[in-house]
């Protein structure tokens, strides 16, 4: 074992759905919560049917292969104890950088209004909530196929 190698924050494969399954459900949560504040103006029925329409066709059409794709990684990971951050491969947090630059740039610049803003905000925490549940129940099923 390199010197390097002895600082590594290793846990076991099942770990990392969970560590992902954390991180993907807190962004979630925090972008619905500032996207349902972001909202108030725009009546709730209309506010639900709209993110209700992009959760469901983005999802199923787009989103659902991103975290399919890290599950799949996670699996074919040969070490036994990986890094913690090994939850999504490079190419991941780079996307995750962009689109938390993406929305702290549209809400500071006001080019966007608000309410549609906080509608985005409330349909891509949505989608970030469903892949940690996707994640989490991918590490509670570790290890049982």
């Amino acid at each position: 074992m390199t010197p390097l190698e002895r600082f590594k924050p290793g846990l076991p494969k099942q770990g990392l759905f969970f560590v992902a399954a954390a991180l993907w459900g807190f962004a979630g949560a925090v972008l619905c919560a500032r996207g349902w504040e972001a909202t108030t103006e725009i009546a709730p029925v209309l506010r639900w049917a709209l993110g209700l329409i992009f959760v469901i066709g983005f999802y199923h059409y787009v989103f659902s292969r991103i975290p399919q794709r890290h599950i799949d990684r996670i699996n074919a990971i040969q070490h036994s104890t990986p890094c913690a951050f090994s939850f999504l491969d490079w190419r991941g947090y780079i996307l995750m950088a962009t689109m938390m630059t993406l929305g702290v740039t549209l809400r500071w610049s006001g080019i966007v209004s608000v309410q549609i803003l906080g509608t985005v905000y409330v349909a891509m925490g949505t989608l970030l909530l469903f892949s940690a549940f996707r994640f989490a129940a991918a590490g509670i099923s570790y290890g049982t196929n």
